[in-house]
């Protein structure tokens, strides 16, 4: 199933209507792991604009400060809710010979979670947490907006156990100001 989106996802992509640009912005992802389901809002802002290489090919990098709301999917237990405090640097690669537009993204950076605990199966250990992410995304809308396909991973990095730690499969787009 993720391969038929992330398939669906780049035969949208058609040179021409995107621009390689990113700007100060909101931010909307929905996710899900394994019986966790998230929906985070933000604000982006260009951190570094531009760090040419040979050919075409450059990195540029972006700051996002967000707000995650968790919710578990197990119907036998206590439901909780969690919220996340992230800030993370994100580091992003244009290549020259791909569709103009298209960037590949890799960030880390720290979260803070309101409880450590969801439910019976999903325990942080602590409020303190690691947030890896890795994704591919375009522009869209005149280069305006950004769509983004990510896998973003939130764990204490074994700081304190228990460490379960979860994996957001996401749909992430943000908008200009």
């Amino acid at each position: 199933m993720k391969l038929y989106c992330v398939a669906a996802f780049l035969g949208c992509i058609s040179p021409g209507v995107f621009a390689a640009a990113e700007a100060p912005g909101v931010i909307f992802a929905l996710g899900a792991a394994e019986d966790v389901y998230e929906a985070r809002l933000g604000v982006q802002v260009p951190w570094h604009s531009d760090w040419q290489l040979r050919h075409a090919d450059h990195f540029s990098t972006i700051f996002e400060a967000s707000v995650g709301y968790w919710r578990g999917d197990k119907s036998n237990r206590v439901q909780r809710a969690v919220t996340d405090l992230g800030l993370m640097p994100v580091l992003r690669y244009h290549p020259a010979g791909a569709q103009r537009g298209l960037f590949f993204e890799a960030g880390l950076g720290a979260h803070l979670l309101s409880r450590t605990r969801l439910d019976d199966a999903h325990r942080y250990g602590t409020a303190f947490q690691f947030g890896e992410v890795a994704g591919i995304g375009t522009y869209f809308g005149g280069g305006k907006g950004e769509l983004a396909l990510r896998v973003h991973h939130i764990s204490n990095g074994s700081i304190k156990q228990p460490n379960d730690g979860e994996t957001f499969f996401e749909a992430r787009v943000s908008w200009p100001f």
